[in-house]
């Protein structure tokens, strides 16, 4: 499908044409057609899907957060894949779980660190390694900013049209306002994070980001002089999905997380 690379009015039309174009195309590869009665049904079923995944969510703004960063990026990890009413079911029984666990004060962590936004690129199934170390490094990730966490599941599709055109539209206009950088401007990205450091509560950012994937690089630099400006320490982090460096990373890691508690410098 072709993106658009801003937001403006004649954008938002050639968007819509592709989403058009993208329903046409399934029709006629599944032979099926897509009727208003299916679509609103289908709308709802993933509208679901993302207030689950926002209620998971809820639970890190704790304190003592009873589920940890490592186990939420699962579940997205998990959301991409499985089928969506073994999901939808597994998140239900999951938030009862949770509901316990934070009602008893039981943590996800052992000992208590600092709150960490887990910033850039998604992490797809089979990659949590930076995850990994800032957690094992003594730190607590609290929320993720990418297509694994806040940005796959925050905004819903428009539940009220009822007509198929007026559907469409809505998830086109959806997924329109997703804040990637492929998109410029993009200062809808720049207002969430910082958003989303007051909500969770963040003490810092790490910027994950994965090799070759320019336009979250590029925009580390907006994400940094913005933070900044917040006084909230952050790291860039660039790397890819092999585990060869990941003592290099720790070294890094374990050096930011010393300027969480003790004022120590980043290393380059």
């Amino acid at each position: 499908m072709e993106v658009p690379q801003k937001k403006n009015e004649v954008n938002k039309e050639v968007w819509l044409k592709e989403v058009y174009a993208f329903r046409e195309l399934c029709e006629q590869l599944s032979g099926v057609s897509i009727t208003a009665e299916k679509l609103k049904e289908s709308i709802k079923l993933v509208n679901k899907k993302r207030r689950l995944m926002q209620q998971i969510n809820e639970f890190r703004k704790l304190d003592n957060p009873p589920i940890s960063g490592l186990d939420a990026l699962l579940i997205a990890q998990i959301a991409l894949n499985q089928d969506i009413h073994k999901f939808n079911n597994g998140c239900e029984a999951l938030i009862a779980e949770l509901k316990e666990r934070a009602d008893e004060g039981i943590s996800a962590y052992e000992t208590s660190g600092p709150r960490i936004m887990m910033a850039g690129t998604p992490s797809p199934m089979g990659n949590a390694k930076v995850h990994y170390v800032v957690e094992s490094s003594g730190m607590q990730v609290v929320v993720d900013e990418s297509c694994t966490g806040l940005r796959y599941f925050r905004d819903l599709v428009d539940e009220t049209p009822a007509d198929l055109d007026g559907m469409i539209t809505a998830i086109a206009d959806r997924y329109f306002k997703i804040d990637c950088p492929c998109f410029s401007p993009n200062k809808e990205r720049i207002e969430n994070v910082l958003n989303t450091i007051k909500e969770y509560r963040v003490q810092g950012v790490v910027q994950n980001i994965l090799s070759f994937c320019h336009g979250f690089n590029i925009e580390a630099k907006a994400i940094e002089n913005k933070l900044g400006e917040v006084n909230i320490p952050s790291l860039k982090i660039v790397t890819d999905y092999s585990d060869e460096d990941i003592e290099q990373l720790r070294v890094r890691i374990e050096s930011f997380n010393e300027v969480m508690t003790g004022g120590e410098s980043i290393p380059a």
